[in-house]
C-alpha cells in the first residue's frame, strides 16, 4: 500500500457508499437470493468503516445498527433485526445522540417484534417511536421517522 494511501479518507468514503449501495438494494421491490446476500454484505461493510472513522459520532452509530437491522428485518430474519434494533437502542442513548434516532431504534424494535409475532412487543415500540416522533420540531425528520414508523406491518 502506497504511503500516503489516506486510510481515514478511504474508511469515511467507504462508509457513505455502502450507506448508499445498501438503500439502492432496499428501494427495489423484490431482491433475489443473490441481492439479498449482497444487501447484508454492503450494509456491514458500511458498519464496519464508519466503526472506524474518529469522529463518528453515536446518531452515526445508531443509524448504523438501524440500517443493519432493516436489512435483517427485509430478509425475514428476526433473530438478527431485533439484536442490532436493540444495539441501536442502545446508541441512541448515549450522550450527544439526536433525538430521532431514539424514534428510529424503537421503530427498528417494532419491526422486529413484528417478524417475531410479537403484537404486544411490537405495539409498545410503535407507541414509543411515535410519541418520539410527534415532539420533533423538525417537520422533514419527523416526516422520515413517522414514514418509517407506518411502514412496520
Amino acid at each position: 500500500m502506497a504511503d500516503d494511501f489516506d486510510v481515514a479518507k478511504a474508511d469515511r468514503s467507504f462508509a457513505a457508499r455502502f450507506f448508499n449501495d445498501t438503500w439502492g438494494y432496499l428501494d427495489r421491490p423484490s431482491r433475489t437470493e443473490e441481492e439479498t446476500e449482497a444487501m447484508l454484505h454492503c450494509c456491514h461493510a458500511s458498519f464496519h468503516h464508519w466503526s472506524r472513522v474518529a469522529d463518528a459520532t453515536p446518531t452515526n452509530k445508531a443509524v448504523g445498527y438501524w440500517q443493519l437491522s432493516r436489512v435483517y428485518a427485509v430478509a425475514v430474519n428476526p433473530a438478527e433485526a431485533e439484536r442490532y434494533a436493540r444495539r441501536c437502542l442502545a446508541a441512541a442513548q448515549l450522550p450527544g445522540a439526536e433525538p430521532w434516532v431514539l424514534g428510529s431504534a424503537h421503530e427498528a424494535l417494532a419491526r422486529a417484534a413484528s417478524l417475531r409475532g410479537d403484537r404486544p412487543a411490537r405495539d409498545r415500540h410503535l407507541a414509543d417511536a411515535r410519541a418520539i416522533a410527534a415532539g420533533l420540531s423538525d417537520k422533514d425528520t419527523r416526516d422520515i421517522l413517522t414514514a418509517d414508523i407506518e411502514g412496520v406491518p
